[in-house]
């Protein structure tokens, strides 16, 4: 197994869950051998995680929709608890 001397995504996704799961890291054993598995089934390839989960954009554009009147940009932000540029973005969509 190659020598990392920076953690890497993979290295930080263990480290967190032996952080907060303890005994199901313990239970489970195989640390290594998930390692293993996560390095060969992802090797090489580029993985975007975003910052909001695709269930809560989903739930934002349908509360954008149900609520914007076309004019009303800035309240639609406010109640959402959202930016306006988040709003725009949204109401921008071809499919809005």
């Amino acid at each position: 197994m190659p020598v990392h001397t920076e953690a890497d995504l993979v290295d930080r996704i263990l480290s967190y869950l032996e952080a907060r799961l303890p005994q199901e890291v313990q239970a489970l054993g195989k640390l290594n051998q998930l390692e293993n598995e996560l390095r060969n089934e992802f090797a090489g390839s580029l993985n975007y995680i975003p910052t909001v989960a695709k269930s809560e954009r989903e739930r934002r554009v349908s509360e954008v929709k149900r609520l914007f009147n076309g004019r009303n940009v800035a309240e639609v932000a406010e109640v959402l608890k959202i930016s306006r540029s988040t709003v725009y973005r949204i109401v921008k969509q071809p499919d809005f």
